[in-house]
């Protein structure tokens, strides 16, 4: 019997079927995360049953949030995963609804905590993503942009490494615009220990 105490329901079409599917987290240290989506004609099913071990994330630990939202604008809903508010992974959703944690993972994870926040509307957020040598740069385009930069993640996709070092990553992305494709290159830097923008 599920206790609505000990676990946290998240709804998304992570399976990219039209239907809404269900991560239903358990919120304690070590447990399951699992993941139901439902098939036409057969109901409800089982996709995946995630732990610490096979994610490389503890989804339960203490001051752990998650969220399903697209972050690579394939149609179906990612794992967005924050740890004391700060997103440190993200599981993008493949092509049968399972979350897989990549290599570069704690990398996009810099990319992707910028864009939702962009998306949000906190620019204050999205800048704690970005280097501090070049984070008054970036806080004056965006100050520019203004309300652009809310839709700034809608037309970036494809994000994928090019080469990945212990200081640096260079990655490139597709963007969008006006049916036009551009692919630009995002370099990001080891700041103590943690991933961020260096230029994009």
């Amino acid at each position: 019997m599920w206790q609505a105490g000990g676990y946290a329901l998240l709804y998304g079409d992570f399976a990219g079927n039209g239907n809404s599917g269900m991560l239903i987290r358990d919120t304690s240290a070590g447990g399951t995360t699992f993941s139901i989506t439902s098939i036409a004609g057969t109901g409800p099913q089982l996709l995946q049953a995630m732990t610490s071990s096979t994610l490389g994330v503890d989804l339960g630990a203490s001051n752990v949030t998650t969220e399903l939202a697209d972050q690579d604008g394939d149609g179906r809903a990612d794992l967005l995963v924050r740890t004391g508010g700060r997103v440190t992974a993200v599981l993008l959703a493949d092509a049968n609804g399972l979350f897989n944690r990549t290599d570069g993972d704690p990398v996009m994870a810099a990319w992707f905590g910028m864009l939702s926040s962009l998306s949000s509307g906190n620019q204050g957020d999205a800048l704690q993503y970005i280097s501090p040598a070049i984070r008054d740069t970036y806080q004056q385009a965006f100050t520019n942009m203004g309300s652009a930069a809310t839709a700034l993640r809608a037309t970036l996709t494809n994000l994928s490494g090019v080469q990945i070092s212990d200081r640096f990553a260079t990655y490139v992305v597709d963007q969008t615009t006006n049916g036009v494709v551009r692919m630009h290159f995002v370099q990001f830097i080891n700041v103590d220990g943690v991933w961020m923008l260096d230029s994009f």
